[in-house]
């Protein structure tokens, strides 16, 4: 398996005929091209002699395009997600469930609100998921007010990029996966609270947008991580899609800006009104807008107006209690 760890752009070619059809696909995988073919009757990805099957069933689907699904190695332990990133279908390879590491028991059909993942071959360890917890979906509610999915559509999970990255799987069937790595427990709130918000901007995308595509880089090595650094003073469209899931991130920490790969965490407090980074929570995430204009912040009554409020109560109230420390 070459795939590992690497990502490839598809290129889909003919499809013959309804719900049994087949797909030929050509990855290149730098130099490497290997021939694939995709098989939605019996939902598998064949590329070269490898055979990946889908989990769930309901993520694979073929409708001219994107391709999109998490697959799985029918005889090795090997993930990969095959999506759509910008414009380029690609394959991403390197997942791993954090918390049972490369060998664990086998997959047993998960249980719980939603099931979401079936046992295919020899499957290692067990992903386990679960809704939002109170104190996290409260939070949550502060961060974006109605702009997310509803509750029952976020999905919490184990499943991590490299280095035990968190990363957000959007779909347009079924519920949003966060997979937050060994960052995971099941039965306690998550510590990092500002990760998890990261990844729930991508949520957040994936609403306005509509998206069928893959986030991918919340998996990726270092040498992408530049994608994340952003400084406050242009409009929230002007921002990257790691750009903005950062912006939400600083102000959960009290941040406003980040630098090689660093917050500038203490510049203010946590969820400040007076941080240049309020302006675009309060005219961009919780109205659901990613095209809005915003001023400054640095008045009120510019806020007021950007957020479209009639008076301060609306606009801004005391956070939560955040159960986290930087």
């Amino acid at each position: 398996m070459g795939l590992l760890g690497k990502i490839g752009k598809v290129i889909v070619g003919g499809v013959v005929g309804g719900p049994t059809a087949l797909a030929e696909i050509t990855i290149g995988s730098g130099s490497k091209v290997i021939k694939g073919v995709v098989d939605v009757g019996r939902q598998i990805v064949e590329i070269g002699t490898d055979v990946y099957k889908e989990i769930p069933p309901e993520a694979f689907f073929i409708a001219g395009q994107p391709l999109h699904g998490l697959l799985k190695h029918v005889k090795e332990d090997e993930l990969i997600l095959l999506g759509q990133t910008g414009a380029d279908i690609a394959i991403f390879g390197g997942l791993y469930w954090a918390a049972a590491g490369p060998i664990g028991a086998s997959l047993a059909i998960a249980q719980g609100a939603v099931p979401l993942y079936v046992a295919v071959g020899s499957l290692v360890g067990k992903i386990h998921h679960r809704l939002l917890n109170d104190e996290e979906w409260e939070m949550a509610r502060y961060i974006f007010r109605g702009s997310l999915y509803d509750r029952s559509s976020i999905i919490l999970t184990n499943l991590a990029g490299k280095d035990g990255r968190a990363f957000t799987i959007p779909s347009t069937f079924g519920p949003v996966l966060v997979n937050c790595g060994n960052r995971y427990v099941h039965d306690k709130t998550i510590r990092d609270g500002p990760v998890l918000f990261h990844e729930l901007t991508h949520v957040w995308q994936a609403k306005q947008r509509l998206l069928r595509e893959i986030f991918l880089y919340d998996a990726l090595p270092e040498a992408v991580l530049e994608h994340y650094n952003f400084t406050p003073g242009q409009q929230w469209s002007e921002y990257g899609t790691e750009q903005q899931a950062s912006i939400v991130e600083a102000w959960t920490r009290g941040a406003t800006e980040r630098k090689n790969l660093r917050f500038d965490i203490g510049s203010r407090d946590k969820f400040a009104l007076g941080s240049p980074l309020f302006r675009y929570i309060n005219a961009n995430v919780r109205r659901s807008d990613s095209s809005a204009a915003t001023g400054s912040g640095r008045s009120v009554r510019r806020l007021l107006s950007d957020g479209k409020y009639h008076n301060f109560k609306e606009m801004y109230s005391n956070p939560p209690t955040a159960w986290w420390k930087d």
